[in-house]
């Protein structure tokens, strides 16, 4: 489901760009072929490279350091509460 949801925002932004995945796989350093069966689902892509993509075109932002993170988790944990999820549902972890 990952992989599906960054490759569809990867090629809606490439399509809006005026850019093919031949230019984007130079940019990244990255083989055509493999690029183009990942963005297509043809063969599996981590995290890491989904992450590269989208962070690559600007669809995300660089995340803020992790002690941001850890002291709002810190904080969170010490209230018994869960920290606010994008999805709406409560962290059972940490509920």
């Amino acid at each position: 489901m990952f992989q599906h949801n960054a490759a569809s925002a990867v090629l809606v932004e490439l399509k809006k760009r005026g850019w093919r995945v031949a230019q984007l796989a130079n940019e990244l350093g990255e083989n055509y072929d493999w690029l183009c069966r990942k963005l297509y689902g043809r063969v599996p892509a981590d995290l890491g490279e989904m992450y590269e993509w989208t962070l690559h075109l600007g669809l995300l932002a660089k995340p803020e350091a992790a002690p941001t993170l850890g002291a709002a988790t810190r904080s969170s944990v010490a209230q018994h509460t869960s920290p606010p999820c994008d999805c709406g549902e409560i962290n059972p972890v940490l509920s």
